[in-house]
């Protein structure tokens, strides 16, 4: 095999082009601050609750709504979010 030769590395290649930074500004468009959330068909969506009955942060997930009555029917400890339409 043949020796590659070593090409010395200039100082243009060595500081990698710097991006400036977008400026952000916040809206109170209602649009743009509004989440929307597709239920699957036949679930609903259940929220965990406080001891206060306030909603736990990141608690919610979907569950089938013929059965969940059955295991998340208590109302001090869930909630159900939203259902199907």
């Amino acid at each position: 095999m043949a020796k590659q030769k070593k090409t010395p590395i200039t100082e243009e290649q060595q500081t990698p082009e710097v991006i400036a930074p977008i400026s952000i500004t916040n809206t109170d468009s209602v649009k743009a601050q509004e989440t929307t959330l597709e239920i699957p068909a036949g679930h609903v969506l259940i929220v965990s609750l406080n001891e206060d009955g306030t909603e736990k942060e990141h608690s919610e997930f979907f569950y089938p709504e013929k059965s969940y009555k059955r295991f998340y029917g208590d109302e001090t400890k869930f909630a159900v979010k939203k259902k199907a339409q």
